[in-house]
């Protein structure tokens, strides 16, 4: 009975998140990106539309995060969820990530801080966030005076800060290194694809690739949900595990 109760309830919360998202990309994609007017955000559903795979993503994060039909689950986690979707969009079309999806972050530390009040889960977010943010504002502040150009963004700096509010500091280390390779993996096969493209097409076609941008938001929002699906301390132990046999081997060499 509670597993037919769970996906009724899921398959309601993915359709009214799937509408959101619909008439958010709508408004940004007409504004290339940039935050929605909430005037003109409201009109668009006077023509409501709804994108079926919208439901279909949101159904599935909503089987492997939220799991189960519990109320203050479904709070926490449903802003999450639907921030993260949105910063992913956003970013991957228009390389921005909007200020809506780190509220809705955001919103989802302080929901978790509060179902789950305690004085380890305040001082794990709040650092988290701190570290979220600080140590992407660090990298790019030392990129930028070696280089004198951006590294990262101040999107993506927000993003992992309001991130690090829901899933404390030890979480946000793991998204972090996790981000870091993913995107390393995404890069290699983007050289080996432009080499690809580069022998077929020409060298025209392969330098508008060298010239195109790869996002680094993406990275951390699938890093994110594979830290929420996978139970962060099973990723911690095993981080722990890893660095416990790399400093023995330092030591007892």
């Amino acid at each position: 009975m509670q597993s037919i109760i769970t996906i009724i309830v899921f398959i309601v919360l993915s359709t009214i998140l799937a509408i959101i998202t619909t008439h958010f990309t709508l408004c940004t994609d007409s504004k290339k990106g940039k935050d929605f007017n909430i005037k003109e955000y409201t009109y668009s559903f006077k023509n409501l539309r709804l994108n079926l795979k919208y439901i279909i993503i949101f159904f599935i994060l909503f089987l492997v995060i939220v799991k189960r039909a519990q109320i203050s689950i479904i709070l926490i986690y449903t802003p999450a969820i639907l921030g993260l979707i949105l910063a992913l969009i956003t970013d991957i079309n228009h390389m921005i990530i909007p200020d809506t999806s780190s509220i809705l972050l955001l919103t989802s530390g302080i929901l978790n801080v509060l179902f789950n009040f305690s004085k380890d889960t305040i001082i794990s977010c709040i650092l988290g966030m701190i570290l979220g943010f600080g140590i992407l504002f660090v990298i790019n502040f030392v990129f930028e005076l070696i280089t004198k150009t951006e590294g990262f963004g101040f999107g993506d700096m927000k993003l992992l800060g309001s991130i690090g509010l829901l899933v404390g500091v030890k979480s946000i280390v793991v998204i972090f290194f996790e981000s870091i390779i993913i995107s390393s993996i995404v890069g290699v096969v983007y050289i080996i694809y432009k080499k690809i493209i580069q022998k077929r097409k020409g060298e025209e076609t392969s330098k508008k690739l060298i010239d195109t941008y790869l996002p680094f938001g993406p990275s951390i929002i699938i890093s994110t949900i594979i830290t929420l699906v996978i139970p962060s301390t099973i990723v911690i132990n095993f981080v722990d595990y890893l660095i416990t046999i790399i400093v023995n081997k330092m030591i007892y060499k």
